[in-house]
């Protein structure tokens, strides 16, 4: 059973300012981030245990893109929390709490 994805307001801001940043480099890029990232939810929902990164954080990274989708998971609902789109290319203090 697929769990459901839910987006905070930071986690769409995060990834607004990723698409934003990539459509200024090239459409082909953003076409490709939203291709990934679409992949992403799609393997989270199915599988939201990838790996612990922070007591109950999740943190599933892109592939191709530096980002790591930091989520909480919420068994009883079924629902999948993602609450920052986290560059990894900025510095590691910039990292989000939860």
């Amino acid at each position: 059973m697929a769990y459901k994805v839910i987006l905070s307001l930071k986690a769409t801001s995060d990834i607004e300012d990723a698409f934003e940043y990539y459509a200024s480099k090239s459409l082909q890029a953003l076409k490709n981030l939203d291709k990934e990232i679409d992949t992403a939810y799609n393997i989270i929902s199915h599988n939201p245990h990838y790996k612990i990164k922070y007591k109950n954080v999740v943190g599933f990274p892109l592939k191709k893109f530096p980002y790591l989708l930091l989520y909480t998971i919420d068994e009883l609902e079924e629902t999948v929390l993602i609450y920052a789109v986290f560059n990894t290319h900025l510095n590691p203090s910039k990292y989000p709490k939860s």
